[in-house]
């Protein structure tokens, strides 16, 4: 009897680990989640230049883009490709202020445990249009770091 009741415990132990693990991921945020802290970065004002999903061309969403930030109005964009073992998104934003930030995000869960280490946002230095905007170019806003 002395042995059910370990072996019950060990079974209790090891699923409730499995229990904790899973709170771990309680940081993970999803595709919608990263594209509304996009939108906020921006603001309702912003131009929604929309999204390009994986394989679609991005010519209309980098006119949008290009136009917007040559009438310096602002605007956001969301750019979303296969990665590897994951779906990786870009984005460009422009402020009212003229800022341009380029963002990243990576939707696979074990590339880190908090959000951090899947969403990064860097200002873009001296931003300018990227010379050819054509229906592979993804960075349709060039910076200088």
């Amino acid at each position: 009897m002395a042995y059910k009741f370990c072996i019950c415990t060990v079974l209790l132990a090891l699923s409730t680990g499995c229990n904790d693990n899973k709170g771990s991921d309680s940081k993970f945020i999803s595709i919608d989640e990263f594209e509304q802290q996009v939108f906020d970065s921006v603001g309702e004002q912003a131009i929604n230049c929309g999204k390009v999903d994986i394989n679609d061309s991005p010519f209309l969403v980098n006119t949008c883009v290009s136009d917007s930030f040559i009438i310096n109005t602002p605007f956001y964009a969301i750019y979303i490709q296969q990665g590897i073992d994951s779906s990786v998104v870009s984005a460009f934003a422009m402020n009212s202020s003229g800022v341009v930030e380029y963002w990243t995000y990576d939707s696979d869960i074990s590339g880190g445990s908090n959000r951090e280490s899947r969403v990064t946002s860097l200002i873009c230095e001296d931003p300018s249009v990227a010379f050819d905007l054509n229906d592979v170019n993804l960075n349709v806003i060039e910076c200088s770091s």
